[in-house]
């Protein structure tokens, strides 16, 4: 019963309900994460703007909770897919122009919250990292949006690429994949944008020499320099 979508939205825009927030925010967040036309229900109460006012209230602790609601928001689902001109599954998103205002949002919290840079960081600062891991894993799901916009505008962010080109150095698996996803997401929209930074290429390198992510890097070298995935690999 979608209607308690509207009671949940109410309980976490009181502030006297504070105890029951984190519980609304949870099942606000796996509601999103089903179906498109969920999504687009809990889009339509104005949750994105809400959700957004709170975080400038919210301890680091619900801040996480609460980017990984606007990150659900912003996603794709395994059961909203269309198939294209060559007969291949594509996967919905949102529309662009009611989610964009997210955008702005999970770069300000990947440039103002200072990513680990060791295992050791990694425990000491965890719900800082859960941030950084949802606000990249929301930046990747609006990098991968087909609107025009979704990648043009981090490109055209100089601070939020440079920051994005960093956490290639993280040592949170998870944020590394999700900043690959965009990068790779740069370069199919412009490759050249990757030249410009080629002080990345022995993260890169690095990487696939260790295995970890390789299709993922294998794919983004196939767009830099236009070689087959399977010739890239053979060459390292």
């Amino acid at each position: 019963d979608l209607d308690i979508i509207p009671k949940m939205i109410n309980v976490i825009s009181n502030p006297k309900t504070s105890d029951l927030r984190k519980q609304c925010f949870l099942i606000l967040g796996n509601i999103a994460s089903e179906t498109l036309d969920f999504k687009n229900i809990i889009i339509q109460y104005g949750t994105i703007s809400l959700l957004i006012e709170l975080l400038t209230l919210s301890c680091e602790k619900d801040k996480h909770i609460i980017v990984w609601v606007l990150t659900n928001i912003c996603s794709c689902t395994g059961t909203d897919v269309v198939t294209n001109n060559n007969n291949h599954d594509q996967q919905i998103y949102p529309n662009y122009d009611s989610i964009r205002q997210v955008l702005p949002i999970f770069s300000s919290l990947i440039q103002t919250n200072n990513s680990p840079k060791s295992l050791t960081d990694l425990n000491n600062n965890n719900n800082i990292d859960q941030i950084i891991d949802s606000a990249c894993l929301g930046l990747s799901y609006l990098s991968e949006n087909p609107h025009p916009e979704s990648v043009k505008t981090i490109i055209e962010d100089e601070i939020l690429l440079s920051k994005i080109f960093q956490l290639l150095s993280s040592p949170h698996m998870n944020i590394q994949r999700s900043v690959l996803n965009i990068i790779h997401q740069i370069s199919i929209y412009n490759p050249q944008i990757i030249i410009d930074h080629l002080n990345i290429l022995p993260q890169l390198i690095y990487c696939l020499n260790q295995r970890t992510h390789m299709k993922k890097i294998c794919l983004i070298f196939n767009e830099i320099f236009q070689e087959s995935v399977d010739q890239i690999q053979s060459a390292f």
